[in-house]
């Protein structure tokens, strides 16, 4: 044993069993006695134990609510500064959105046309609606049993117009039959899909 430490375990476990040992050498109805002072102390401390946990998750609760109460006020206060901005915002992410959309049409029908070994003509039918035909027989014209694809850009794009300066053609050597830029306007600005002769497709 080390010096300058006494010869009795000091730790908890050990305190309990030594506490047994003294009640039974304790007279009769002593140990009785000391046990249950022992099993009082011990209701007690449990008690206490009980209360403490209680008054934490009382804190924690009350904590979760003071957040929830200052998230809602952040968030209102977001909602009214940049509430007069959502409108803008929108109509660009629309004009955006259906620009990608109509160009994305476009790089299709051409690598369609190269991979079929025919034309394809992108029409633009009225101001939110545009064809998309895949042209079999190379005539120009849907013909029965020809797929003609329509995209109304209002579905995914409300607000927004195109129009464009005439039929676009791409043949099957991926080049078009003449260059058309298409217009894709929203409620406050515009963006342009322009075709050149080779087939090149660019957004401005």
């Amino acid at each position: 044993m080390p010096a300058g430490r006494s010869g009795i375990d000091t730790r908890p476990h050990a305190t309990s069993e030594w506490g047994l040992v003294a009640c039974a050498l304790l007279p009769p109805g002593a140990g009785d006695r000391h046990l249950g002072a022992q099993a009082t102390a011990l209701m007690t401390s449990h008690d206490s134990d009980r209360k403490r946990r209680g008054a934490r998750a009382s804190a924690e609760r009350g904590a979760s609510l003071f957040e929830l109460l200052a998230s809602v006020f952040v968030m209102a206060i977001l909602l009214r500064t940049m509430g007069p901005q959502l409108p803008a915002l929108t109509s660009v992410y629309s004009l955006r959105g259906a620009t990608r959309r109509v160009a994305g049409d476009l790089q299709k029908a051409r690598m369609a046309a190269m991979a079929e070994n025919n034309r394809y003509v992108f029409t633009v039918v009225d101001a939110h609606t545009y064809s998309v035909l895949d042209d079999d027989n190379n005539n120009g014209v849907a013909d029965a049993g020809e797929t003609v694809t329509t995209v109304d850009v209002r579905s995914t794009s409300p607000g927004v117009t195109v129009s464009t300066s005439g039929t676009l053609t791409f043949v099957p050597d991926g080049t078009a039959t003449q260059a058309a830029t298409i217009t894709v306007t929203g409620s406050a600005h515009s963006k342009t899909v322009m075709v050149s002769a080779a087939g090149r497709i660019r957004v401005q």
